[in-house]
């Protein structure tokens, strides 16, 4: 077994987005980090990378140790872009099985595969009156007291569609690594 991390280098323009890809499996653990001229970094710089991965995953980003919550999609995705202040903002689309984070200055974003079961539900109610009864938390809270699970960071909505009002949930195995989670769509 490797006793140091491989590094690999690339030269990356700011404020762009880039495609990662690998000719086999992704590292089921990577991390990334800009590197600059100056020790200090800034904060207003950035890089977005997508990262594709063959087989379905569930996928934790963090940042010293604080699990980035990823930014659900509800409805279209295109309608949530990656707040771009936040490293490590990221969105899974889990369809394709791609993640989208943002790396900016001065900061480590690790890339991690965790264990986890996916759930899709299906309700018979318009997703209007879903979100006007605060769907997403009820159905969190309900998994949680079903499925005996004390922690419900653990319990992630990655989508929720129109019509019968589809949910798609990601339940991990793995615990986070603190308590202590950041949601990605804060400013």
């Amino acid at each position: 077994m490797n006793k140091r991390l491989a590094r690999f280098i690339s030269v990356v323009s700011l404020h762009q987005t880039y495609n990662m890809t690998f000719a086999a499996n992704p590292p089921d653990d990577m991390r990334f980090q800009l590197q600059k001229r100056t020790p200090d970094g800034n904060e207003s710089d950035w890089i977005r990378v997508k990262l594709h991965y063959p087989f379905p995953n569930s996928i934790e980003v963090s940042v010293n140790n604080q699990v980035i919550r990823p930014i659900p999609l509800i409805d279209d995705p295109g309608l949530l872009p990656i707040n771009t202040s936040i490293c490590g903002s990221n969105k899974y689309f889990y369809k394709n099985y791609t993640i989208h984070f943002l790396l900016t200055g001065n900061c480590i974003v690790r890339v991690r595969l965790t264990n986890s079961i996916q759930l899709t539900m299906r309700f018979s109610m318009n997703i209007d009156d879903f979100f006007r009864q605060n769907g997403v938390t009820r159905v969190i809270d309900r998994m949680a007291a079903v499925f005996h699970i004390n922690d419900q960071s653990r319990i992630k909505v990655v989508s929720v569609y129109p019509g019968s009002v589809e949910i798609v949930t990601v339940i991990s195995s793995d615990l986070p690594h603190e308590n202590n989670t950041v949601n990605a769509n804060s400013t």
